[in-house]
């Protein structure tokens, strides 16, 4: 059951970035989607103003947000897909900043990084999985976008 879910996920999040590489006339896709400056000074740059500016956050989703909850480990994942009207439903931002992962003791590894696609993973205080969260993130047409996230937290 897992297998199908990911392939129908794999499926929906290439059918985004197709809508975004055609330039798709869905009013909530182009504001969401639409990139008016590219990402020019690379990808640690975009991370930087994507975790302290929430407006710049919202523009900067692959929509529908694929969101999964477990670990792989306990063979339970919950997958979900969030709308924009969710995701500005939410009262935190999706991802923190700098200062609120120095105050939770939260740290930043950057598992994958390749041209077109990078791995986050916030983990955090020191030797508990009450806070665990990767975070994907792929460059389309110039410019950064979270595709997914990942909540591995206990």
């Amino acid at each position: 059951m897992a297998n199908l879910l990911n392939r129908i996920l794999y499926v929906l999040r290439n059918f985004s970035i197709l809508l975004l590489l055609l330039n798709s006339t869905n009013s909530m896709g182009q504001m969401v989607l639409e990139c008016p400056v590219p990402d020019k000074n690379g990808f640690d740059d975009f991370l930087k103003k994507f975790e302290e500016d929430i407006n710049f956050q919202r523009t900067r989703l692959i929509l529908p947000l694929v969101v999964r909850e477990g670990d792989y480990s306990m063979a339970v994942v919950e997958v979900s897909l969030w709308d924009l009207g969710k995701i500005k439903s939410l009262q935190e931002p999706l991802i923190l900043s700098k200062s609120q992962r120095k105050k939770e003791l939260v740290t930043e590894d950057i598992l994958l990084n390749t041209k077109r696609y990078v791995e986050v993973f916030h983990d955090g205080p020191p030797e508990s999985d009450l806070y665990r969260m990767l975070y994907k993130f792929r460059f389309v047409n110039g410019c950064w976008y979270l595709e997914e996230l990942h909540d591995k937290s206990e």
